[in-house]
């Protein structure tokens, strides 16, 4: 679909077409290396997060608004499942935007709290609770933390639902936040 939408921008506006290459460009380098990795950090996981929103932006344009706050270094460098927020993200995206008039924002925001991690997604509209993609993240949660993470969904206004996913803070060995101060 993106290479697509990329053919027809090209066609019809080269300045939006040379945008949507590069945001494509900047998520298969994030995602491709990704792919067989089972172990990532905060900061790659957001970084693959954020290319896949500015993909998904250039094509709905400003019906799009996103956020994504990563407060220090020590959130961004702990360890964290590969592949593990681009799903629910995908999720909210489809959720929101199903309608093609759609408008809505999305906010990424990582924090360490009580030795957790805790993840959590605002966004417009609702998120179904059974989708399949909400159910496989449960999934691998459950097989790689044993009951010691989770994802919850709470609606927080009538047009606005929050996903809050906690795993456990483990630390990136080679990562001392001490030596960068």
């Amino acid at each position: 679909n993106t290479l697509a939408h990329v053919k027809r921008a090209y066609a019809h506006d080269a300045a939006q077409g040379a945008r949507l290459l590069d945001a494509l460009i900047a998520y298969l380098r994030a995602a491709m290396p990704k792919m067989r990795e089972t172990s990532s950090t905060v900061r790659q996981e957001l970084d693959l997060v954020r290319a896949y929103l500015e993909i998904v932006q250039l094509r709905l344009g400003d019906r799009l608004t996103f956020a994504i706050e990563l407060p220090d270094d020590n959130v961004a460098h702990a360890r964290m499942p590969a592949m593990l927020v681009l799903p629910l993200v995908d999720h909210a995206i489809a959720e929101s935007f199903g309608d093609w008039q759609a408008t809505g924002s999305i906010r990424v925001r990582v924090t360490i709290a009580n030795e957790r991690i805790r993840l959590a997604l605002s966004q417009t509209g609702s998120l179904a609770d059974d989708d399949e993609r909400i159910l496989a993240i449960r999934e691998r949660l459950t097989a790689l933390y044993a009951g010691d993470a989770s994802l919850a969904m709470q609606r927080v206004e009538p047009n606005r639902t929050d996903a809050v996913l906690e795993i456990p803070y483990r630390r990136t060995p080679s990562y001392d936040a001490s030596r960068t101060q």
